[in-house]
């Protein structure tokens, strides 16, 4: 296994200068070098400016009482390992306690967990010397400003594992900067100036979900409307000419608590968070059915589960009408993932006998060509699936139908599962094949049910990129008020295709 030396001048003299040069800049402050923890200090400080050169995710350190210290940083191009070569393991105490205190929090001995947020400015010459994109709102600030989300948790072991989660405003995108496929990205769009109801984002841990989120709310945020915003700890700083009230949970403010008293605060538009509790759930409905636009999270891997698992949380006693107030309030589930984002290589290939099965199985997709990936990752790249809830949709989750939900779903043109949308991107060279099926897993009932797309596809003997194409181009006929029909486009595109003259023909 490679690790990767931080103080190798030669292979990271950006990580090398910010030790050097702008050591006194950064507001995180090191010790003294006879303090026994400076070498602590001084590798998380290399560690931070890696992260924030490399555009990583996230930073995992642990202390294990047998093997002593791991550190890793999650980027696009994968888990980088780095070295803790000199680290004293009978230290180990020393470092929890620092980065405690880094986080203003007491002594960490008796906590078995905390989440907290930690600030550190690094100098914007620094940034900007080592080649990072600068946004042009942030370029005339003297500090490039970076919070790590800090995850704390004591193993059974006896030792401890912290979880830096970089957020980074300079790196957040518009919502067209997420490259979402053009139907997605307008439905999206629509969803945004809607006056009240409940949109959900799902997705498992570091899957963009927050990325998106913020996306949407630089929309909503339009200085009309006051928006409430709870976060435990808070994330990204949303900012802007209207009202903008950020509200952190801590220990003597529960989430649920918060969310009562943001209902008391006139706003119009609530953020509130991951839904944890059906209390949380309970609050959520009562907002978005009672004039407020709430955004909100939730762990689970598709649409459908989402409604699965919105139907657990629902009280026992009275779910008939629970789930009745549910359908009134709920607007679109989008859940998404993040893959690794490649550059296309020049080798057309053939899926196995088992990939093309598992494929079929898993999304109803005949792939029989695709161009290969290159091992050189660019990027991550969200993928989505978008299911807007209109009247059968609503019908079908007031009579808790998870199947008719997701039949209703299939026949929205914006609509493809995360599968079938990774799926279209390895045909282009974009994603390996290996990576669309370790990430993005597949729904059963995708094999059992076509979607509008897939059926497209057949009907007009299409590919996949091809329909997406034309759905885009119905999109944006509608948006500039122009009639389109869906089925005489794909037919037209055919044609074209074919090299029949359309207007003849």
């Amino acid at each position: 296994m490679d690790y990767l030396r931080l103080d190798d001048e030669q292979r990271f003299p950006g990580v090398h200068a910010l030790v050097t040069t702008y050591r006194s800049q950064v507001s995180y402050s090191l010790p003294s070098e006879r303090d026994h923890k400076f070498p602590f200090a001084l590798l998380l400080l290399r560690v931070f400016g890696y992260a924030v050169l490399s555009a990583a995710a996230d930073i995992h350190l642990e202390f294990h009482e047998r093997s002593g210290y791991k550190l890793n940083v999650s980027t696009a191009k994968g888990m980088q390992h780095i070295s803790t070569e000199g680290l004293d393991s009978e230290q180990s105490v020393a470092l929890r306690e620092m980065i405690t205190a880094f986080c203003n929090l007491n002594s960490s001995g008796d906590r078995a967990d905390f989440n907290a947020a930690l600030p550190v400015d690094f100098p914007m010459a620094w940034v900007l010397d080592n080649g990072v994109r600068v946004k042009e709102e942030y370029l005339s600030n003297e500090y490039y400003y970076i919070r790590f989300r800090v995850a704390y948790i004591r193993m059974t072991d006896d030792g401890y594992s912290f979880t830096f989660r970089i957020i980074d405003e300079n790196r957040t995108k518009d919502l067209h900067e997420l490259n979402f496929p053009y139907a997605v990205e307008s439905e999206m769009r629509k969803l945004c100036n809607l006056k009240s109801g409940l949109i959900l984002t799902c997705g498992p841990v570091a899957s963009g979900k927050s990325s998106t989120q913020f996306a949407w709310l630089r929309i909503a945020n339009d200085g009309q409307r006051k928006l409430i915003m709870v976060d435990d700890p808070t994330e990204f700083m949303l900012h802007g000419k209207g009202s903008i009230v950020h509200v952190e949970v801590t220990k003597d403010l529960s989430p649920e608590r918060a969310l009562e008293q943001a209902l008391r605060m006139g706003g119009q538009v609530l953020v509130v968070g991951e839904i944890r509790s059906p209390r949380m759930l309970q609050l959520a409905l009562s907002a978005a059915t009672t004039g407020y636009l709430v955004f909100a999270t939730l762990h689970c891997d598709t649409v459908t589960e989402s409604i699965v698992r919105l139907f657990n949380l629902l009280p026992e006693q009275n779910r008939e009408a629970e789930l009745g107030l549910l359908s009134s309030a709920l607007r679109a589930v989008v859940c998404q993932r993040l893959v690794p984002l490649r550059e296309p290589g020049t080798a057309v290939c053939t899926p196995s006998l088992h990939q093309r099965d598992w494929i079929r199985k898993n999304s109803g997709v005949n792939l029989e060509h695709y161009i290969e990936a290159s091992d050189q990752v660019v990027d991550r790249k969200a993928i989505a699936e978008l299911m807007v809830v209109d009247y059968e949709i609503k019908i079908a989750i007031e009579e808790y139908d998870v199947k008719r939900v997701f039949t209703q779903a299939i026949s929205q043109p914006q609509f493809e599962t995360l599968l079938q949308q990774g799926l279209r991107l390895v045909e282009k060279g974009l994603v390996s094949i290996d990576d669309c099926e370790r990430r993005l897993g597949g729904q059963i009932m995708a094999g059992l049910h076509p979607t509008l797309r897939l059926q497209l596809a057949e009907q007009y003997q299409m590919s996949a990129n091809e329909v997406d194409e034309v759905i885009s181009d119905f999109y944006r006929q509608r948006e500039a008020n122009i009639p389109a029909d869906l089925n005489a486009m794909c037919e037209a595109y055919t044609l074209a295709k074919e090299g029949i003259d359309v207007c003849a023909a």
